[in-house]
């Protein structure tokens, strides 16, 4: 009996000392001094039955507290101001920003004291927020559809990412509850389009812009009810806004787009029949379907922020790796996959060894990360486990956009395959390896210019006129602009005439407002010079926009006319000249190839970047001689501005990725 007896009790102790503490047990060690606090919530919500489920959100919500944390300090509620302004003021963001710092110096988040939810929630805050949030989730008729676990990630939670916290889901309640309280609609969708018009006609139309203090942290949501800042800040306004009334609702991001080198985000909305809804820079809710925007622009994955860890993820990467990229470190790995939403060019990536530089070598790890570019940078978007074969599957791929796939060496990413990009249609994989062949090639932008089409069509269809009076009375038609321009300075050859004018103008065409950034008149080689005429009125009452902008010399401003039709800009010469070209450079945002600016080339390696030559240049275009063939290529300007883009050369022609 004795012996029987030692056996259990030896048993007992060895399953004791191997089990390992329950999540929640670890996030109380975690929360220190502050343990009682949370103890407190979870003691009150296991007195009786009937709170069964807000026992389990609590402890859902503790579970996954650890990694949420705010910044408090001087800097921080100073710089709320920039926000508040934007709303306030018709100033240029830039303006308003360099005022604020000027004000209270550059913003500096190293002033700010970290506050780390485990530490600091209080069991007040807590209760408040699930007695809200239930009473929400069960009362409104929109909200009883959603099951328990949808609850939790898109109702419950008290924040979304690491802004500051307080007490919104009570002031939005007691805000916008009279305009709900006697709603008897089924459909979430309904009640969120209620919220979202009141709310605009209350704060005003959305002020998107993407230029905010450095480092400045997650939006707390009452400043955020300013509708102002970058899709983010939006963001957050709206879904705190949705969730205080029940409405599941999250941010859906895409972590890098492609061809540009950031990423962005809006929220989905989900209603009583399962159907997915969006609302982008708080934009009017709409149905997701093939057309909608997010589903047609360049991307690989899309996530959705939820509040809970990806625990399995999060344990297989702790195994696999001895440093983790910080993307997919614990604290942020909080996302689902929702590519298959938004894809029009669904696939899956299957990379074997022949599409690799080399066999990969299991002695670094079995994980692979999918990497898009920003800037001269590779950032991992997504990961797998690689197969015993040495294969590297990624699932829920959109096609399109600019790949290369590492492995961890360290604690940097080494490169295992070459930039590629999957092919829309037949889905092959087109590699960039730059081997072989060298050519000679012509550069005359740093970035994608896309964001330019719409001035550079304003365009065509635009006339310059000569005449010998004021008015333009049976004025001469020397030229028609009927292409795009594509440069910075298009130079024109006007009509051959032997007649000598004292006007000259260029006239936009119907609908373009006139928008022209600099426009000049030569006599042979001889730049003219005179009065500047032209039809006064400018967008808005600027006058930053009127005719003159067009011949001030500078390509960063732009003649706009107050009315579609009718605006032209010209000179009254000194003296009767003969027309003979005309250069003209059309409204855009600073990233043509500009003369004096100091550039350099980079082509992509199996090792990074490297530097193929920087040269200054002396006109709108500049020329690299034997650059390897079917490689990818940057083009960084050391002067000045941030807009640059990966790209290649396909028929003599950039093609930015």
């Amino acid at each position: 009996m004795n012996l029987r007896f030692l056996f259990f009790l030896l048993v007992i102790l060895i399953s004791a000392c191997s089990t390992k503490p329950s999540r929640l047990e670890l996030a109380l060690q975690k929360a220190g001094k502050n343990r009682t606090e949370l103890e407190k919530v979870i003691n009150k919500y296991s007195e009786d039955p009937i709170d069964s489920l807000k026992r389990r959100s609590v402890i859902f919500l503790i579970e996954n507290m650890d990694g949420y944390f705010s910044y408090e300090g001087k800097s921080m509620s100073d710089y709320k101001n920039y926000f508040k302004c934007l709303r306030h003021s018709n100033q240029t963001p830039e303006t308003i920003l360099d005022s604020i710092s000027n004000l209270y110096g550059f913003f500096d988040l190293n002033k700010s004291k970290k506050l780390y939810d485990l530490e600091t929630v209080d069991s007040t805050f807590l209760v408040e927020n699930i007695e809200l949030a239930f009473t929400a989730w069960k009362n409104f008729p929109w909200s009883k559809n959603y099951s328990f676990g949808e609850f939790c990630e898109y109702i419950l939670p008290y924040r979304v990412e690491n802004e500051s916290l307080s007490d919104w889901r009570k002031l939005l309640y007691n805000e916008y509850y009279p305009l709900v309280k006697s709603l008897k609609s089924k459909d979430p969708i309904e009640v969120a389009m209620i919220l979202r018009d009141s709310a605009i006609s209350r704060n005003g139309v959305p002020r998107f812009t993407m230029t905010r203090p450095a480092n400045y942290p997650s939006l707390d949501v009452l400043t955020s009810r300013s509708l102002a800042g970058t899709c983010d800040d939006l963001a957050q306004f709206s879904m705190a806004l949705f969730r205080t009334f029940g409405i599941v609702c999250s941010k859906d991001f895409i972590p890098l787009q492609g061809a540009e080198n950031f990423g962005h985000s809006w929220v989905f909305l989900k209603n009583h029949k399962q159907e997915f809804f969006h609302t982008d820079f708080f934009d009017p809710i709409i149905y997701i379907t093939e057309t909608v925007g997010n589903r047609t622009i360049m991307k690989t994955k899309v996530y959705r922020r939820k509040f809970s860890k990806n625990w399995e993820d999060i344990e297989m990467l702790k195994n696999e790796l001895d440093f983790i990229p910080s993307e997919f470190q614990e604290g942020g790995l909080r996302f689902e996959d929702v590519t298959p939403l938004y894809s029009n060019n669904l696939t899956d990536l299957n990379m074997t060894n022949k599409d690799l530089y080399e066999k990969i070598s299991f002695s670094q790890s079995k994980i692979a990360f999918l990497c898009a570019p920003a800037w001269l940078d590779w950032k991992p978007i997504a990961w797998t486990k690689i197969d015993e074969d040495g294969n590297a599957s990624f699932k829920n791929i959109d096609a399109g956009s600019l790949l290369r796939v590492a492995q961890m060496d360290g604690e940097t990413l080494k490169f295992i395959s070459a930039p590629f990009f999957i092919h829309k249609q037949n889905r092959s994989k087109i590699f960039f390896n730059g081997i072989g062949e060298k050519e000679n090639i012509s550069l005359y932008s740093k970035f994608n210019l896309d964001r330019d089409r719409w001035a550079q069509d304003r365009i065509i269809g635009g006339i310059i006129e000569a005449a010998n009076n004021r008015t333009f009375e049976k004025a001469d038609t020397l030229y028609i602009f009927k292409k795009r321009p594509f440069r910075l300075s298009t130079e024109v050859i006007c009509n051959s005439s032997p007649n000598k004018y004292k006007y000259i103008r260029y006239k936009g065409a119907p609908g373009t407002h006139c928008n022209i950034a600099e426009i000049a008149f030569f006599s042979n080689d001889k730049r003219l010079s005179g009065k500047v005429i032209g039809q006064p009125g400018s967008w808005n009452n600027n006058e930053s926009f009127n005719y003159t902008a067009a011949m001030d010399g500078s390509t960063l401003t732009a003649y706009d006319f107050n009315q579609p039709d009718g605006g032209w800009v010209g000179l009254e010469l000194s003296e009767n000249s003969e027309i003979t070209k005309v250069q003209l450079t059309p409204r855009n945002y600073d990233n043509y190839i500009k003369p004096d600016n100091d550039y350099e080339l980079f082509v992509d390696s199996p090792h990074g970047w490297k530097s193929f030559g920087r040269k200054k240049a002396r006109a709108d275009s500049l020329v690299f001689q034997n650059v390897p063939y079917n490689a990818l290529l940057y083009l960084k300007n050391h002067t000045y501005g941030r807009d640059e883009r990966v790209f290649y050369i396909e028929n003599g022609i950039q093609v930015f990725k």
